[in-house]
């Protein structure tokens, strides 16, 4: 990167000329494991009673029916399909997660990128392309941000989310470097999302209107539209009015040679990351033996950089309980899974799960490490049980990680298709820089008809 240029030109530069012979065979796999799990996590989230409130507006509203919503039969505009998608993507809390963006990329990311694909006929390699191309951008925006953006209040997998998918849209395309920065200029300025949503259906809509305000920046962008030239480390920019003391001055060194798609961590439970290490130990406790009848309290140090967001100490709703160490430690150690299934009304009100999840404290320490929890249970008798969970090992090996994502894709795959549809999905997928037209995909993953709730 030149002396001179700053990260806004620098990522235009890296997505106007990326191109699918360049890119890594371990970042070519890892890319189609993150879109594996994409569409597991879509599909589950497609028959979500959001996703009903959202299409109910879009069809009063109308459009021109080119991009297709994954696990239903509708198909909607190109920044429709984006919101849905996106949308339904983030609404189990169940999505993948990258450390360095501080959020969750693929939803917004590929969301937009399979919309605008699925309307331009594109190629499997197209779509990968694009894909990384927003993935590395969304991965160093958030490096120039540090954690004190989520700090300040804001959902980066919004935020930052904004710019992955116009960088997708961009690559895909194939706008120049000055379409590419007019991109970004758009996305940025468009760019919102509040942690305070965190528990309402508010937060699987910031992945949704990332989606698609990404998209219409790079379409923006394309037909000629103009915006701010230095939208990231500028004046006035996303950096000064989102993370002040950020780093403008950052210079993506590693862009394009080490890729951080290969440090994504993808979620074993349906809740806030923040609660996987809690879990962890809740499932542990249970398997040496432990039982609702012996345990007199619990005291749970999490990572405090996601402290405020997972302290939801009595949840009402299971959005909310997403977001409660003290509810998700107490469903995993009675019904020992953490999936979809367990976030219910009839789970959160559950008599003998309240009666655990109201014997856990929390407390908040600086020293404790990210992605950790120090997780202490007291019997009746008198024993103390100490787990120190570190979930960061949990992704060091390659092969249990694959085959983790392989069982939690066809466990929420099978929540709208057929045992054999859904493998012929995961097929495709897998070979999918073999696919001539990412249609192949899409007719593949169409659910139910579920126009009846529209009346």
């Amino acid at each position: 990167m030149g002396e001179e240029m700053g990260l806004t030109r620098a990522l235009a530069e890296f997505v106007s000329v990326l191109q699918y012979e360049k890119l890594p065979l371990d970042v070519i796999t890892e890319s189609k494991l993150c879109i594996l799990d994409w569409f597991g996590v879509v599909l589950s989230g497609s028959k979500e009673p959001l996703i009903d409130i959202l299409l109910k507006v879009i069809k009063e509203e109308g459009g021109n029916h080119v991009a297709s919503v994954v696990g239903r039969t509708e198909q909607l505009s190109l920044q429709q399909a984006a919101l849905v998608n996106g949308t339904a993507s983030h609404v189990l809390d169940y999505d993948d997660v990258h450390m360095s963006m501080m959020g969750h990329p693929s939803g917004a990311i590929f969301s937009a990128t399979l919309a605008l694909g699925e309307s331009k006929k594109c190629s499997g390699r197209d779509l990968i392309t694009a894909f990384v191309a927003g993935f590395e951008t969304a991965c160093h925006i958030g490096r120039s941000q540090t954690r004190k953006h989520v700090a300040h209040g804001w959902h980066p997998t919004a935020t930052i989310g904004h710019f992955g998918a116009a960088a997708a849209c961009a690559n895909l395309l194939h706008l120049d470097v000055e379409q590419s920065v007019t991109a970004f200029g758009i996305a940025g300025t468009q760019a919102a999302g509040l942690r305070r949503s965190f528990g309402t259906m508010c937060k699987a809509l910031h992945a949704g209107k990332a989606s698609m305000n990404g998209l219409f920046a790079a379409q923006l962008a394309e037909k000629g539209f103009d915006s701010a030239k230095d939208i990231i480390e500028g004046k006035e920019g996303f950096t000064y009015a989102f993370t002040p003391d950020g780093d403008v001055a950052y210079e993506p060194k590693e862009l394009g040679k080490c890729y951080e798609i290969l440090d994504v961590m993808f979620k074993r439970y349906a809740s806030c990351f923040g609660t996987h290490p809690t879990i962890d130990a809740a499932l542990a406790m249970r398997e040496n033996g432990l039982i609702p009848e012996d345990i007199e309290s619990v005291h749970i140090i999490p990572y405090h950089g996601l402290y405020d967001s997972i302290s939801i100490m009595k949840p009402k709703t299971p959005l909310e309980g997403k977001f409660s160490v003290p509810y998700t430690f107490a469903v995993a150690f009675i019904k020992g899974k953490v999936g979809e299934d367990e976030f219910t009304e009839e789970n959160i009100n559950s008599a003998e799960i309240v009666r655990i999840r109201d014997k856990v404290t929390m407390e908040k320490k600086e020293s404790m490490p990210q992605n950790n929890s120090l997780v202490t249970a007291k019997t009746r008798d008198g024993r103390i049980f100490e787990m120190h969970i570190d979930i960061n090992q949990t992704f060091k090996d390659s092969k249990k990680k694959k085959e983790s994502l392989r069982r939690k894709y066809f466990d929420c795959a099978a929540k709208v298709l057929s045992a054999e549809e859904a493998n012929n999905l995961y097929l495709k997928i897998m070979k999918l820089e073999n696919v001539t037209d990412v249609g192949e995909i899409v007719t593949l993953c169409r659910g139910k008809d579920y126009s009846k709730r529209f009346k």
